[in-house]
């Protein structure tokens, strides 16, 4: 059986098509990203309803061809990548509640291909804003954070319960290696020294780091983005309730509306965004996270809590900054 040197298993939003890449590039690893152990997980809950016990059935009869992770190079630091692996059921609120049987799954299927993993982690709320920013772009939601926040809450808990996550690869015997994706802004060298000494492996190629685009959201661009899910979900809304000629076209035109208006707020120049924006009626748009006491209590709980022990000394300025941005929503209720 092969064995990787590590799994990065995210999180999702947290720089993890930006750490492919530079492990692509890099001379010093093979890198072999996947979602087939992932979607395994994700197609089993959901054929099966999240029946456990027709899943432990399932699972302990199954077979995965491994093949195509034979091709090791011993030479070289091997590595699987996938985000999917904790990023459980990020634009599918009606089955967030299946997310930590998603995760316990996916560490289930892959403990035995590695004794290391690496998760990045980044602060709660700040993912909670990137994660409504992900759905205005993949899934063309239209409506205010509020309403994400609570129309999303079971994928939130979900994905942001580090607890459990920790207990699933523990029991396995499999230590969760965590560093903050806060510490690669700026001066970056605190975080790729500190992922080279978590298993004494090299960091990625230094020339190669400046070549590699960051995989990051243009915050400013999302409130007409939005706007224009609005007007474009309304169009097929309407659309979708009558008979006509042209309507088997709808749903193919609905999937090219939102990767062209993806990639156009990617590619638009600021004069261009400009004039769009103009034409919308100005309304108020926030990307403010403010959340009820028990939420917030969650978070303190099942996120905050479990880093203290898993972020190294250098690392704690940023986990007290995870507290104090949780703190201040304690106000609220």
């Amino acid at each position: 059986m092969t064995k990787f040197d590590f799994i990065h298993i995210g999180m999702g939003r947290s720089m993890s098509t930006y750490l492919q890449e530079i492990f692509l590039a890099s001379d010093n690893y093979q890198t072999f990203k996947t979602s087939t152990f992932s979607n395994y997980a994700s197609n089993l809950i959901l054929q099966t309803s999240g029946d456990v016990e027709l899943i432990a059935k399932k699972l302990k009869n199954l077979s995965i061809d491994d093949t195509p992770f034979s091709s090791v190079d011993i030479s070289k630091v091997n590595v699987l990548t996938d985000e999917g692996l904790t990023f459980s059921f990020p634009g599918t609120p009606d089955v967030g509640r299946y997310c930590l049987l998603h995760q316990n799954i996916c560490a289930n299927l892959l403990a035995p291909y590695t004794e290391n993993v690496i998760l990045i982690v980044r602060n709660p709320l700040d993912w909670i804003k990137s994660l409504y920013a992900y759905n205005i772009k993949i899934n063309s939601y239209e409506k205010t954070i509020a309403d994400f926040v609570d129309e999303y809450n079971a994928v939130i808990l979900g994905n942001l319960n580090l607890k459990e996550l920790f207990m699933f690869w523990e029991q396995l015997d499999i230590d969760v290696h965590v560093i903050p994706m806060e510490a690669n802004k700026n001066d970056n060298s605190d975080f790729w020294n500190a992922f080279g000494q978590l298993f004494e492996l090299p960091c990625g190629d230094k020339d190669n780091l400046s070549k590699v685009q960051k995989n990051q959201s243009n915050y400013d661009t999302l409130k007409i983005h939005k706007n224009l899910n609005y007007i474009q979900n309304h169009f097929a809304r309407v659309l979708s309730q009558h008979d006509y000629p042209e309507r088997d076209f709808l749903k193919r035109s609905q999937e090219e509306q939102k990767w062209n208006t993806r990639r156009f707020f990617e590619f638009a120049n600021v004069e261009t965004l400009e004039n769009i924006s103009s034409l919308f009626a100005q309304t108020d748009f926030s990307f403010n996270v403010t959340l009820n006491a028990e939420l917030t209590e969650y978070l303190e709980t099942n996120y905050i809590d479990p880093l203290q022990t898993k972020f190294a000394k250098r690392f704690m300025n940023i986990y007290h900054d995870y507290l104090t941005s949780i703190g201040s929503q304690k106000v609220i209720d």
